[in-house]
């Protein structure tokens, strides 16, 4: 019961306020991890240098909905494209085993389309905190050697 008058409460909230939109785009600096790349960077710390890894600078674009909820408290969900990735070289730094292709690049380009679900709190005039879970599906994967 407490749980309903408060779904109640807080969608009699929404309903009164202005809900306002707006677009945001950026860069994002991403890498990829995981039970796999644990096990790939494990080989990449035993290698001494002969293969590097980094990540990938890729853009960010969307829009998003604010709902308040209170005076400084709001739900903030959006939809954004972002391009994400990862790049690991090897270099044996022995010029005569290039043509043999020994010297390898690998990079993963991933596009994705994520769905963040923002908890937004004017903590004071001038410094906004934002928290809440982000929901991600992989539209496409590149791998480029």
């Amino acid at each position: 019961i407490f749980i309903t008058f408060v779904v109640v409460l807080i969608s009699i909230t929404v309903l009164k306020a202005q809900t306002s939109f707006g677009i945001q785009a950026g860069a994002i600096n991403s890498s990829i991890k995981g039970e796999a790349m644990k096990n790939l960077n494990s080989v990449v710390d035993l290698s001494n240098g002969i293969i590097n890894t980094s990540s990938k600078i890729g853009i960010t674009a969307g829009g998003y909905a604010n709902i308040p909820i209170s005076k400084a408290i709001s739900i903030e969900p959006g939809i954004n494209y972002s391009q994400k990735g990862y790049t690991i070289e090897g270099d044996l730094k022995i010029d005569a085993l290039k043509f043999l292709g020994a010297n390898a690049r690998a990079k993963v380009n991933a596009h994705y389309i994520d769905i963040p679900v923002l908890l937004k709190a004017e903590v004071t005039k001038g410094l906004t905190a934002f928290a809440g879970p982000q929901f991600s599906y992989l539209i496409k994967n590149n791998l480029f050697f």
